[in-house]
């Protein structure tokens, strides 16, 4: 069962039935996101420039899942309501906290994304590792850092959280588990 149902099931839902829409759009910034649709169904949308840029299956696998993730999580919920518990706030990672702005705790929420995606993709037989190499191109490009206006975290952070979740995976693997992304790393 995928992670997504698992939750949904024990959520009492059945929204696990995405719809995937790529945009033609060479020239556009890249650019994926998760929404949903008039009827609550969850949405994701890919343009063409970002998909120019993924090298391969994994790379496109750890975009898809974790739009997914923010399903998953339900964070279009969570970021609005502000009275929500976050699961994954590093206090120490960027200065992130309950009280934070909301590009703050949008930061905090893809990172979350970043680690839930990375139990997806893993359980739908991609290598998030090596998907995660999309993350390492960003970090080593110049003027990777993120501005503090910006909706994403540090590319460096989002390697940290994949890293961190690979290892997760590993350990809960190696217990005979079927991996699950209850808990997320303190950073």
């Amino acid at each position: 069962m995928s992670i997504c149902a698992e939750r949904a099931a024990a959520d009492g839902l059945d929204a696990c039935d995405f719809t995937f829409v790529l945009v033609e759009a060479p020239t556009a910034p890249p650019n994926a996101f998760q929404t949903r649709s008039s009827d609550g169904k969850p949405v994701i949308t890919v343009n063409s420039s970002l998909l120019a840029q993924l090298r391969d299956d994994d790379e496109l696998a750890t975009v898809l899942s974790h739009e997914a993730a923010h399903h998953v999580a339900g964070h279009i919920d969570r970021m609005n309501d502000r009275t929500s518990p976050d699961a994954f706030l590093p206090g120490d990672a960027g200065g992130y906290t309950a009280q934070s702005d909301g590009r703050a705790r949008g930061r905090a929420l893809e990172l979350e994304a970043d680690w839930i995606g990375a139990f997806i993709a893993e359980r739908s037989g991609y290598d998030p590792a090596h998907g995660a190499n999309i993350f390492e191109r960003a970090a080593t490009k110049q003027g990777a850092k993120t501005s503090r206006t910006s909706s994403h975290p540090d590319p460096s952070q989002r390697l940290e959280v994949v890293a961190a979740a690979v290892a997760e995976i590993g350990r809960q693997r190696s217990a005979g588990l079927t991996p699950r992304p209850e808990s997320a790393p303190a950073l």
